[in-house]
């Protein structure tokens, strides 16, 4: 996913396809918020596709299909939400790909859950809240890669060390493209 955002923005935007791809990758790697995300198990960089989908498709006039990119990055709606509202202003268009997808995306997760699971979700989110479960829910309670990577056996005793080393690799690409930079400059 994070390549095919740095390939849509390479493409898209000559500034950036002028630029080295190894400078890229070194970039996107020192970038701490997106290895944490990887680490965790996030899924933002998925969100980062659809933004850069949205961005991408904007700029080449296909402003239905950034609106539908945007309803499907709607599992974070209080990113995708404003997000859609704020480039709607100038291209109105966006909504006719936007609400088309966000209803049905919307009554798809209502038949999975029901509707009690509807009326649920906000006490949920603020029992979650008051617990103080905010960030200290363990890996193995997680629904995404990172639980399943837990689960693993040997896994949980490797955990620092692949912190530790995300960690260092991190640096370490932000030093050579901080390098890279100056260099150039």
């Amino acid at each position: 996913m994070l390549a095919l955002s740095l390939g849509m923005v390479r493409k898209s935007f000559p500034e950036i396809g002028r630029l080295s791809p190894v400078f890229l990758v070194l970039a996107a790697t020192g970038f701490v918020p997106l290895v944490i995300a990887f680490i965790q198990g996030q899924d933002s960089v998925l969100l980062l596709l659809l933004f850069t989908f949205a961005l991408t498709s904007l700029e080449d006039g296909q402003d239905i299909a950034a609106g539908a990119a945007l309803a499907v990055g709607l599992f974070k709606f209080q990113l995708a939400l404003p997000m859609a509202m704020v480039l709607a202003v100038k291209r109105p268009r966006l909504l006719l790909g936007f609400f088309p997808v966000a209803v049905l995306l919307g009554a798809v997760s209502a038949m999975m859950v029901g509707w009690q699971g509807v009326a649920d979700y906000v006490p949920f989110l603020l029992r979650l809240e008051k617990s103080g479960a905010g960030g200290a829910i363990s890996a193995l309670g997680m629904a995404n890669l990172r639980g399943l990577a837990a689960e693993l056996p040997g896994v949980n005793g490797a955990s620092a060390l692949a912190m530790q080393l995300a960690f260092l690799l991190t640096l370490t690409c932000s030093i050579a493209m901080m390098g890279i930079t100056l260099w150039q400059v």
